[in-house]
């Protein structure tokens, strides 16, 4: 596996990846999502330190209606506290005492009552981290049917840019997901992340690799239905100059300095 099996700010997981097809609508209207270049790095400097993203959630509880299981440290003593011992399992995976919450029948995280966090001022610190622009950034499907109204936000969110080096940016980060998911087998033990999230967080990181790597048009071209469905400007064709050996063994080394801080 490429990097850390688990991201630090992106920790609910699912067991579906499949993509979704919803677009927006005139009743459903796009949402701005900021200027792409300040997002990307307070994202990539969040991911860094495990910090709270700020994200205009408005009155869009998706994340929490999705089938995520939430991972919750032991030195989140506030949060755990806050959440009765029988809706917490210890993870199957992970340092001792991580705690997993998990959703019930529905996909409804159980801590949300009436439409609203019940335990906001003390949730989870995975919850705190999320921020669903990064599956539009990366221009990947949040997952299947159970991510539906994640799947609603994500495709109406909107960067603006700059300039073209902040578009040719977010080329980047598209074409360095794409790369990932479609070159497995070039990658150590023919191994990378087999979650949504775990994929887009991987393309932030290492998405420079791909800023001079010929992986498409300079320029973003006109709304397309994207090759997930989503409804983001279509990139165009990726060509890549290095060989797909070099580009991975690439992205592997940029991930490892990502990671240790450099």
């Amino acid at each position: 596996m490429i990097g850390k099996s688990s991201e630090k700010a992106f920790e609910k997981s699912s067991a579906s990846d499949s993509p979704g097809n919803s677009l927006p609508t005139e009743n459903d209207p796009f949402i701005p999502a900021g200027d792409f270049i300040a997002w990307l790095t307070a994202t990539r400097s969040a991911l860094k330190t495990n910090s709270e993203a700020e994200v205009d959630c408005r009155d869009c509880t998706g994340c929490c209606n999705s089938a995520y299981y939430i991972t919750i440290r032991p030195e989140e003593k506030k949060t755990l506290a806050q959440i009765p011992s029988r809706l917490l399992a210890a993870a199957p995976q992970g340092s001792p005492g991580l705690k997993v919450l998990a959703h019930d029948a529905q996909g409804k995280c159980p801590m949300l009552v009436a439409g609203q966090c019940s335990i906001y001022a003390a949730r989870p610190q995975a919850c705190r981290n999320y921020d669903c622009r990064i599956f539009t950034a990366a221009d990947i499907a949040p997952g299947g049917a159970d991510k539906a109204r994640i799947s609603e936000r994500v495709v109406r969110w909107r960067f603006t840019y700059a300039n073209a080096e902040a578009q040719a940016a977010h080329q980047a980060v598209r074409a360095a997901a794409r790369f990932i998911r479609d070159h497995a087998i070039h990658f150590p033990g023919g191994r990378v992340p087999d979650q949504p999230s775990q994929l887009a967080v991987l393309a932030l990181k290492v998405y420079e690799v791909f800023l001079n790597s010929g992986s498409g048009p300079t320029g973003l071209g006109p709304t397309e239905l994207g090759p997930t469905g989503l409804g983001q400007p279509r990139l165009g064709a990726t060509e890549f100059p290095l060989d797909a050996a070099q580009l991975a063994a690439a992205v592997v080394a940029a991930s490892r300095r990502f990671d240790e801080g450099q």
